[in-house]
């Protein structure tokens, strides 16, 4: 995860790189959609993932995001991405 306690921090942190296709990116991306406190970062997250839509890992956590995540908001952007995903 981005190590800033600022949310607002963390969340420019991901809309600057939402359109990296750097496969290091992944795991970072992945940890903040489980462990970010803020429903914002993880939205964005969400939306840096659809880079790398051909993994499995990526494609499974999205699945969890739709079910378990706690905000409505997270869950709505992880269901987009797997629509997305699926055309």
């Amino acid at each position: 995860m981005v190590a800033s306690r600022n949310p607002q921090t963390r969340l420019q942190v991901w809309y600057a790189t939402s359109r990296s296709s750097d496969p290091r990116l992944v795991q970072p991306l992945l940890d903040t959609l489980k462990g970010d406190p803020d429903e914002h970062v993880r939205e964005a997250a969400v939306n840096g993932l659809i880079q790398f839509r051909d993994s499995p890992d990526v494609r499974l956590a999205l699945e969890e995001a739709m079910a378990t995540d706690t905000s409505p908001l997270v869950r709505k952007g992880a269901g987009e991405s797997l629509d997305s995903i699926n055309r």
